[in-house]
This record gives C-alpha cells, structure tokens and sequence, in this order.
C-alpha cells in the first residue's frame, strides 16, 4: 500500500509537469510502456498499470476541457471571413481534413486489428458456451500476442505522424485557428482507449477467467 501512495505521489508531480502546457509528444510519450507480461500478469501489475492510465486520462479530460471551453469561445466571436475572403479559408479547411485523413487512417486501422481480435475471442466464446471450444490458453497466447505486437505499433505510428499533427494542431489561416488541438488530443485519447485493452488477454492465475463464470452460471442455472 506504502509503494502505491508513493507511485502515485510520483505520478502526479509528474502529471502537473506535463500539463503545464499542451504537447502532443510529451504526453504520448507519457503512457507507461506495454507491460512484458500482459498474458499472466498478476492483480497487482495490472491495478499498477491502470493506476498509470488514470493519469494520464486525468491530464487528457482536462485539455479536452480546455479544448471545448476555447471553441466555446471562438464560436462567439465574429467570424474573421468574408464573401472576399472566404475562398482561403475553404481551401485551408479542405487540406486541413485531407491531412487529417491520414490520422484518422491510422488510427482506424489499428482498431480494425482490436475489433478483429475481439471477433476471434468472441467467437471462440460461443463454442466454448456450446461445449465446442478447445485449447483455450493457445488462443489467450495468440490473440495477447497480436493485441500487444498492435499497441506498440500503434505507438510507433502516432510518434511518426507527430509532424503532421502539430500541424494541424497549429493551422491558421490570416491568423485565425482552425481548430483547438483537435487531432492531437483525439489521438491521443484513441491511444488511451486502445491502451485499455492491454490485459484483455490476461490470463492471471488470481482472477477466475469470464468465460469461466458464464459457464459456472449456465450450469447453475440448468442445475434441476
């Protein structure tokens, strides 16, 4: 309990840092790194990860906070383009979405490989319910493995697109700013999701499997 008060003293000096000022590769380089053992990690590891999250969730709900009450804010104030001008704006505003395409694939892609894995355990669940599923701890290996190998690739990525982030964080045409960090903060609160599923897999020998439990109960209940 001392060591949890201690990391998360830690953490929060390390929180107030970090928020001083919005950064987009500070704060993606803030998420703790994908755990080693996220297959058979115990309670403990895991309470230690989500602690980590939560503060990064914590800094992440206060920008967006931020965020809403500076478009707020800009959308009570005249705006700054007139039949004259307004074709610069327009053009401004269609490469600002072609850039953020690109973000949105990435990042859409990669939920895919979370969708896909989910599909597959899924599935899996439903033979097992029907008493057809086989070699559960194959399938908890293999689908941890992917869902790992994607998170840190996910990670990879959004560092990469760190250029063209910032500049769509920092667009401004004749001064005026297209938008509040929108695709920064929508990345990284993306990233914080899918970092979310890390133990999704986990096999930890303290903690009774889900599935377990639906068949538990299913045998209670058919229990004459």
């Amino acid at each position: 309990m001392k060591q949890f008060y201690i990391l998360m003293i830690m953490l929060f000096f390390a929180s107030q840092a970090i928020s001083q000022d919005y950064d987009y590769l500070s704060l993606l380089n803030s998420f703790p790194p994908v755990p080693d053992n996220s297959l058979t990690g115990s309670k403990e590891e895991k309470e230690s990860f989500i602690n980590k999250l939560e503060v990064i969730n914590s800094l992440l709900w206060d920008l967006e906070e931020a965020q809403k009450e500076a478009k707020r804010k800009s959308e009570s104030e005249p705006f700054p383009f007139n039949l004259n001008n307004k074709d610069r704006f327009e053009k401004a505003k269609e490469e600002w979405d072609s850039l953020f395409q690109k973000v949105l694939n990435v990042i859409m892609d990669h939920s895919q490989i979370e969708l896909d894995l989910l599909d597959q355990w899924r599935s899996y669940a439903a033979l097992q319910m029907a008493g057809e599923g086989k070699d559960k701890l194959s399938l908890h290996k293999q689908l941890d493995k992917n869902n790992i190998e994607n998170l840190q690739a996910l990670i990879q990525e959004c560092k990469e697109m760190t250029p063209i982030v910032e500049k769509l964080d920092n667009y401004t045409v004749d001064g005026y700013k297209l938008s509040n960090n929108d695709a920064g903060l929508y990345i990284l609160r993306e990233v914080y999701n899918s970092f979310e599923t890390v133990y999704r897999y986990n096999l930890g020998p303290k903690e009774q499997d889900p599935l377990n439990s639906l068949l538990e109960m299913r045998q209670m209940f058919n229990t004459k």
